[in-house]
């Protein structure tokens, strides 16, 4: 019996059916062409790199002043020291909290509590006799996105409580220079 030989399978090329060609990059394209893909600068997540001797730009938030509702008050320890907050609703529509500082003194620390003094200077400013008074209170507020600086009485423009200028006056020297510098 004679030996048969396999056939090889037909393709479509075979049969007379053309294969589409695979679609070409655009670097492929640009290759045939003799020039270089342009190199793409993909963000990474970091911040850019400025050059060697170029000063650091920082833009500050833009300060506002709006007048604002007192929500509530609170003074209590926090973390162990001795805070006050004031909670404020503005009238453009926005809330932020006011205070958030330390009031104590620390062991080992020659710094003065300033805590009679601010909540002296805060009762007088908004112009009650208490605190407990506070709450359903008007004041006028100086702040940006990250923080209040400033109160003032919402009729009587002389009456103003400036933070870091308080906290400087009682010898609260850490407080005063975070304040400062924000």
């Amino acid at each position: 019996m004679p030996i048969m030989e396999k056939k090889p399978r037909a393709t479509r090329s075979d049969k007379g059916v053309a294969r589409k060609p695979k679609p070409r990059t655009a670097e492929q394209r640009l290759a045939e062409l003799g020039k270089r893909p342009p190199k793409i600068k993909r963000p990474t997540g970091r911040p850019a790199r400025r050059k060697a001797g170029a000063a650091k730009v920082t833009k500050r938030p833009e300060r506002r002043t709006a007048n604002a509702l007192i929500s509530s008050a609170f003074i209590g320890l926090e973390d162990g020291y001795l805070t006050l907050f004031l909670g404020l609703v503005y009238s453009g529509g926005g809330t932020q909290s006011f205070g958030g500082m330390r009031l104590d003194i620390d062991a080992g620390r020659r710094d003065k509590g300033c805590a009679a003094v601010i909540i002296r200077q805060i009762l007088e400013t908004v112009g009650v006799e208490a605190w407990g008074l506070l709450q359903g209170q008007y004041c006028r507020a100086s702040f940006d996105k990250d923080r209040v600086y400033q109160i003032a009485n919402i009729i009587d423009d002389t009456r103003v409580l400036t933070v870091n200028e308080v906290l400087a006056q009682t010898g609260n020297r850490d407080e005063a220079e975070r304040w400062a510098s924000a």
